[in-house]
């Protein structure tokens, strides 16, 4: 990882309350604010200017952090919101169930709040299946789409998921979380940031792990809906990536530009941020957005 990236990151480290979010908490991202939804808090930040604004949702278990190289190398191209989804980083995590439609139901009161009519919805991992499910729901206020290694089809089954639950509802969901990170990362990050990203990913509620996993294998998810804004997917190296599988995208995306990042691991944006980067500008200016 560049020097900078890993500084940035490290100057993002902070301690908080994973259930409840205290005036003044925020990532270092931008001017922080809250919205309430459906009775809880949904903590955001927000920086930069311009006609366009990416709406940056995180994967499983993280926050908004995730997007700190996007928030330091597109801030003079378009407006950057980036989300902690309910149950998680400084958004509260009370016990429901954390299914995709809350979360995109969230998206959808974070721009009300900030008067954003349409914006470009920017997803990491499971990020991806709710920004899809916004789409579906609110087309008219989906400009485009940038889809970060995750799966637009389903990639696994109930009965292949159900080992990986039954060790999330264990008291061992700490090491089993922390060990699936480990093999993400692929030894590409330096020690400081494989930590930072542990902190973030286990201090998530374990109700919230669950529930927001169990979520994902929903079969409305995966319907392939047509999808008729521009949309960007950019993945790493991954058997599930194959031919067929872009294929099958391209029937019901028309408008894909496909992309994948040789060398870089399940976190690219973090990992190579301005090749990352450079790709998203220059497909918002083909675009158009």
């Amino acid at each position: 990882m560049a020097g900078w990236m890993k500084a940035a990151v490290a100057a993002l480290a902070i301690c908080w309350c994973a259930a409840s979010a205290t005036a003044g908490d925020d990532h270092g991202l931008g001017e922080a604010r809250a919205v309430e939804f459906q009775g809880m808090s949904v903590h955001y930040e927000s920086a930069g200017e311009g006609d366009t604004t990416i709406l940056c949702v995180h994967g499983w278990a993280s926050d908004g952090r995730v997007f700190a190289g996007q928030f330091a190398g597109l801030a003079d191209r378009a407006r950057l919101i980036a989300i902690d989804l309910p149950g998680h980083g400084f958004s509260d995590a009370p016990q429901v169930e954390y299914t995709v439609d809350l979360f995109a139901g969230a998206i959808a009161s974070v721009m009300d709040a900030e008067g954003v009519e349409s914006a470009v919805l920017m997803g990491h991992s499971n990020g991806v299946p709710v920004i899809k499910t916004f789409e579906r729901a609110h087309p008219e206020r989906t400009r485009a789409m940038v889809c970060i290694d995750g799966a637009m089809l389903r990639t696994f089954t109930r009965e292949q998921a159900e080992p990986w639950l039954a060790m999330l509802r264990s008291p061992q969901y700490k090491d089993m979380a922390s060990n699936a990170l480990t093999a993400m990362l692929q030894n590409k990050f330096d020690d400081e940031t494989k930590a930072e990203l542990e902190s973030m990913m286990l201090s998530t509620p374990q109700h919230v792990m669950v529930s927001a996993m169990e979520a994902t294998l929903a079969d409305e998810i995966w319907e392939p809906d047509p999808i008729d804004c521009p949309v960007l997917m950019v993945q790493a190296p991954n058997p599930m990536w194959h031919a067929e599988y872009e294929n099958s995208v391209r029937e019901f995306v028309p408008q894909l530009d496909y992309r994948l990042m040789p060398g870089v691991t399940h976190f690219l944006m973090m990992e190579e941020p301005e090749e990352f980067n450079a790709m998203v500008v220059a497909f918002l200016d083909e675009s158009g957005c």
